[in-house]
């Protein structure tokens, strides 16, 4: 599909093909439907399964408007075979080596049979195939714009597997590549794109307010592993790359993160499930200050708007770039843990590296068991649901607590020690020297926000 990265394999000279002087003919979304409904079809009395048949006897009406677009002249030089007709070289792919698996957004197709449970989703990217959904709900889904994700793709299957995400009737998917594309032409004055750039006006008014209240930018690389199709060993790696686009929705998050812990501390002052970060001890940031004073920038760390400013003025003349990231990254090391708590048993809920207040996560409920919980007392602050004797026990709440904060760490242990193993394993394929200077040139060479 688009945007995949696969291993082809070529084919010796002779066996390299001439372009096909054959038109065919596309029986598009009504033929595909009906292919891939073959049980769903009304059975005669002969006891074979029928369908509705004919062919296409004449055009009423041909579009025949123009076509604008670019020639892309190929960059390979064609054979001409004995026959006359142009060869050029041929090939199969045999693998991929990185799928494209963004999530797909577009409308659904209900098939014309009656009861059908398989039904073909057009996505709106017409660079993507149309792929086959199962669902019983396609008379409730057919009116919205629907987002699905490609699970995978059988050899001898004529459509890839999926699964539906959600519904997005009002707005469409965007990526945060594509919204950051959208907002940087200057062209572009849809209304989508100037929503976009309106959102990140307010986004950046924000930050700036959460900074000047102390908050910490510091720097904490996010390293992804590329794995050989066949093998599984690690070839190469990269960075999670953040974009203008990725710090608009942070803030946002952000925002519902401490108005959500507002609303359920105020209906729930002693079983609300919280998330604070100590302050560290001063002597946390022994190691930063020695490393910030060799090169002579004074670190100060009586609060954490102090830390903010020093690092903002932790600059060198003629020092390498990347040092003021090295500090960063060096006084992420310096913090405290955050955790998780009820709000009954712990009166300090003040967040240090957020400078707030108070705190929750609530925005992400498919990946945190903890945001299930505060959704669960947001429903009860709305009306929405019923509250039960659990979600009230604030005894029973720390003790989620500290299990949502063991199993946290062991989670970092474990992300940790995989970056290690891979490290290790991957050095046979690259050179641990070779693979040791790309896990510098990404930590150090550009900078992260926490």
């Amino acid at each position: 599909m688009h945007d995949d990265i696969v291993c082809v394999e070529m084919f010796p000279e002779e066996c390299w093909v001439a372009p096909s002087s054959l038109v065919l003919h596309d029986e598009g979304v009504a033929g595909d439907v009906a292919e891939e409904n073959e049980e769903d079809v009304l059975k005669a009395e002969s006891g074979k399964m029928r369908r509705p048949t004919g062919k296409v006897v004449g055009i009423i009406k041909r579009n025949s408007r123009p076509l604008c677009g670019i020639l892309m002249p190929s960059p390979i030089k064609e054979l001409k075979a004995e026959s006359g007709k142009m060869r050029r070289p041929t090939g199969k792919v045999v693998g991929i080596i990185k799928r494209n698996s963004r999530p797909l957004c577009g409308m659904l197709m209900p098939s014309p049979i009656k009861e059908a449970t398989r039904h073909l989703f057009t996505p709106a990217d017409r660079r993507m195939p149309r792929v086959r959904v199962e669902t019983r709900q396609a008379a409730s889904l057919q009116a919205h714009r629907i987002v699905v994700a490609i699970g995978g793709w059988l050899r001898h299957s004529r459509y890839p597997n999926v699964r539906l995400h959600r519904d997005a009737p009002d707005a469409a998917s965007l990526t945060y590549a594509e919204a950051q594309l959208m907002m940087d032409d200057a062209g572009r004055k849809d209304p989508v794109t100037s929503s976009l750039r309106g959102l990140n006006s307010l986004a950046k008014i924000l930050k700036q307010r959460r900074i000047q209240n102390g908050a910490l930018t510091l720097a904490s690389p996010e390293v992804r592993f590329h794995m050989d199709s066949e093998t599984h060993d690690p070839i190469d790696l990269q960075t999670k790359e953040l974009k203008e686009t990725n710090s608009m929705v942070e803030e946002f998050m952000l925002l519902a993160n401490i108005s959500v812990a507002e609303r359920i501390v105020g209906e729930f002052p002693e079983c609300a499930l919280l998330r604070r970060h100590p302050a560290p001890p001063p002597s946390n940031y022994d190691i930063l200050v020695k490393a910030a004073k060799s090169k002579n920038i004074e670190i100060q760390v009586d609060s954490a708007k102090a830390l903010a400013e020093s690092l903002d003025r932790a600059a060198v003349p003629g020092a390498p770039p990347y040092l003021n990231t090295l500090l960063r990254i060096l006084a992420t090391r310096c913090m405290m843990q955050a955790i998780y708590f009820c709000s009954g048993m712990e009166p300090d809920t003040h967040h240090y590296g957020l400078a707030t207040a108070i705190y929750t996560h609530f925005t992400s409920p498919i990946r945190r068991y903890s945001d299930v919980i505060v959704h669960r007392l947001l429903a009860v602050c709305v009306g929405a649901d019923p509250t039960y004797p659990a979600l009230t026990d604030k005894q029973n709440q720390q003790q989620l607590c500290n299990n949502l904060n063991y199993r946290h760490k062991m989670a970092q242990y474990a992300q940790r020690s995989s970056v290690a193993f891979h490290m290790q394993v991957g050095g046979g394929s690259v050179g641990h020297v070779e693979l040791a200077r790309r896990v510098l040139r990404h930590l150090i060479m550009r900078p992260f926000v926490s």
